[in-house]
């Protein structure tokens, strides 16, 4: 694996500054579970958002976030974890398994495929403007490292042919899409150690961005807070055990929310799919990547912030930070800069996105643009 900013397989383009901002490397640290109530944030209270002993398994009735947003939740239920406003019926597109493009009917993997059987393989989401990917390098860089955290190869594929490939066959070259790249460790007789040789499987597919993002970047998003369940060094990693960030969504959802952001000690940590960002007395303040996932969006979003003389700081965020904020907005490659107008049951900006998201949204769509021209001009 390569441990510089270049990527062997996609060009020279060199990509190291985004690199250093987001810390992509593995940082030291032990893996905790912490179950705590989301409202006493850290008191070790198992009365709180996930009660597993007195509720079997279910999640504890709470109270709902303020007004009906329960159909708003399920209009943007797709926010940034790769679903879809369309049914699984709807999906008759073509996927890249391995070296070819297949439709998606068709498409097949082992049952002893060890990421169906233990989660064990990683994946990337990558956002694409009318058919061409935006840092797509930097995804890649942190695929590699992620894989060689977990001492998984990377078969060589051709990433940019294969990204063209299958918008073209999903006829979204003309439209802005994301493209999810899954790789796992591929089939292998049951059992907890992997044999020394064994095939990876990569998969990939490409789905439209909803038009729903855009009535979300303008009028904002409604957030709870929620125990974090996995910390530590594996959260600086996407690998496909998802099922916190699934708990999560279903708890927001439940309660009249489109996202959830992690809560740890009284501390914020991430969103289930987004970094978090919070203007606090002046200041953009967002957690550091110690034990979270370091965002390529995120990085960038710090870079532009500096650049345009805005003070930023990269350090532990509270809570009462976060609800008393003058402006709190999400990150990721799919929504880009996503406004936050509700924190539980306390309204952020006077319930509108604020003008620092605006700025740092038309600021980030600008480098996009400027970016790719620059790429297409070669």
């Amino acid at each position: 694996m390569p441990r510089h900013a270049n990527h062997r397989r996609t060009g020279s383009r060199r990509a190291g500054l985004l690199h250093r901002r987001a810390g992509l490397a593995a940082q030291p640290g032990g893996s905790r579970l912490c179950i705590a109530d989301s409202d006493c944030c850290g008191r070790r209270s198992w009365g709180g958002v996930l009660d597993w002993r007195r509720h079997r398994g279910r999640f504890e009735p709470g109270t709902r976030v303020p007004g009906n947003f329960a159909q708003g939740a399920r209009i943007f239920g797709w926010l940034g974890g790769g679903a879809t406003a369309v049914t699984l019926e709807e999906l008759k597109g073509f996927v890249w398994l391995n070296g070819r493009i297949t439709a998606a009917a068709r498409a097949r993997i082992s049952v002893f495929d060890r990421g169906f059987l233990y989660g064990d393989g990683l994946f990337e989401t990558v956002r694409c403007y009318r058919g061409r990917p935006f840092a797509l390098d930097e995804h890649l860089w942190r695929l590699e490292r992620s894989a060689e955290f977990l001492e998984l190869p990377v078969p060589n594929v051709p990433w940019h042919e294969m990204v063209h490939k299958l918008l073209a066959a999903n006829k979204l070259l003309e439209a802005d899409a994301s493209v999810r790249i899954t790789v796992t460790r591929g089939p292998a007789a049951p059992g907890l150690i992997p044999p020394a040789h064994v095939t990876p499987t990569v998969m990939a597919f490409a789905l439209p961005v909803p038009p729903a993002l855009a009535e979300q970047q303008r009028k904002g998003i409604r957030v709870v807070t929620v125990p974090v369940l996995r910390s530590g060094r594996l959260s600086a990693h996407k690998l496909l055990d998802y099922v916190p960030a699934i708990l999560a969504r279903i708890w927001a959802r439940n309660h009249g929310a489109e996202e959830a952001i992690y809560i740890h000690q009284s501390a914020v940590c991430e969103a289930t799919t987004a970094n978090v960002f919070a203007l606090v007395e002046g200041t953009l303040v967002t957690p550091p990547t110690r034990e979270l996932l370091p965002g390529v969006t995120r990085a960038l979003v710090l870079e532009l912030a500096r650049e345009a003389g805005i003070r930023t700081a990269e350090r532990q965020l509270r809570v009462d930070e976060l609800t008393e904020a003058a402006e709190v907005f999400l990150t990721s490659a799919v929504v880009e800069v996503l406004p936050v107008v509700r924190v539980n049951d306390h309204r952020i900006a006077h319930g509108k996105p604020g003008p620092l998201a605006r700025q740092l949204l038309q600021l980030y769509r600008q480098r996009v643009n400027e970016t790719l021209a620059a790429k297409r001009s070669k």
